[in-house]
């Protein structure tokens, strides 16, 4: 659902001029995919304890910053050391993952592609020159640059991407939550569609 969302959030966006805006929206769409295909791999409760190993390294990060920054109160406190202690040891070895290049290692053929994609919308999503190219352009006498209430024009295909995107997320959730036989039929006949249109056809196995 959260894929699904934030897709219809970056259409909206982008019909509504906030395109160069929505890219967070889409970094995070393609880590959802990428994670989710990553988990279909796993055992269903290696996933979940990879997602619960993950929680833990944030909300460490959390306590961490608040020693120095804001104070949290002792109901806080206590909620988030509850929450911690879900991630069990035992499964410590997936930390690594928690690195999305980690998870792109396990299969770079099928996600080295995606994950370039992932590392662009990085570069636009954070506080970079990139980030900023969109807004300003270097005058033609080279002395100066103009800047703009609103981003120049820039060209996307989310309207390919995401779907394509939707479509790869809905079927690894499939394998993990055991609805394989729910998902599989109706996904591989949109697959089949996606083909005719000059996506690159996919079939779930």
């Amino acid at each position: 659902m959260r894929i699904i969302r934030s897709s219809s959030a970056v259409l909206l966006l982008e019909g509504a001029n906030y395109g160069v805006e929505s890219s967070p929206l889409v970094r995070s769409v393609i880590e959802h995919a990428i994670r989710l295909s990553w988990g279909a791999a796993l055992e269903p409760h290696v996933f979940v304890e990879a997602l619960l190993r993950m929680q833990k390294w944030s909300l460490e990060k959390t306590m961490e910053a608040a020693e120095r920054g804001w104070a949290l109160a002792p109901a806080q406190i206590r909620d988030i050391q509850e929450l911690m202690a879900e991630a069990s040891d035992e499964y410590k070895y997936l930390d690594t993952y928690k690195a999305l290049a980690n998870v792109v290692e396990t299969n770079p053929g099928e996600f080295a592609g995606i994950y370039q994609y992932w590392l662009r919308e990085t570069q636009v999503s954070h506080p970079t020159m990139s980030s900023a190219a969109p807004y300003l352009a270097v005058n033609a006498d080279a002395f100066g640059m103009s800047l703009y209430h609103e981003p120049r024009p820039t060209e996307t295909r989310n309207d390919v991407l995401l779907p394509s995107l939707l479509w790869v997320a809905a079927g690894a959730f499939g394998v993990i939550s055991g609805l394989t036989h729910y998902f599989e039929e109706p996904l591989n006949d949109i697959g089949a569609r996606m083909a005719d249109l000059g996506v690159p056809p996919f079939e779930l196995k």
